[in-house]
């Protein structure tokens, strides 16, 4: 696991269950991973389904677009810095909700 990996596990276990549950929903909701991986996904599983999907450089950008959309405010700043120190934020406070989401479709690994 690399230390990437452990910030975006991190900030999934800020969230209280119901909230993960609403996070998964959302992740479901962009069509990339199915609603049966994550139906019964762990947070770490979670995090593996997210990285195989979209890289560990895409996953900041899908996690930070979903938390905002759930207000999670304080979730949101805390991993911007964290991704920030490591300078693997792809400057999504510049980008637009829908400028972030196609960027998000446009990754490549």
């Amino acid at each position: 696991m690399s230390i990437i990996t452990d910030i975006f596990i991190k900030t999934l276990e800020a969230l209280d269950l119901s909230n993960f549950n609403r996070f998964k929903l959302r992740l479901e909701r962009l069509g990339e991973i199915s609603k049966q991986k994550l139906k019964k996904a762990s947070v770490d599983e979670t995090v593996d389904l997210m990285v195989q999907v979209y890289c560990e450089s895409g996953c900041g950008s899908v996690m930070l677009g979903i938390l905002r959309t759930m207000d999670q405010n304080k979730l949101t700043l805390g991993l911007e810095k964290e991704l920030q120190s490591g300078k693997l934020l792809l400057h999504s406070s510049m980008l637009s909700w829908l400028e972030l989401m196609e960027l998000i479709f446009r990754l490549e690994c």
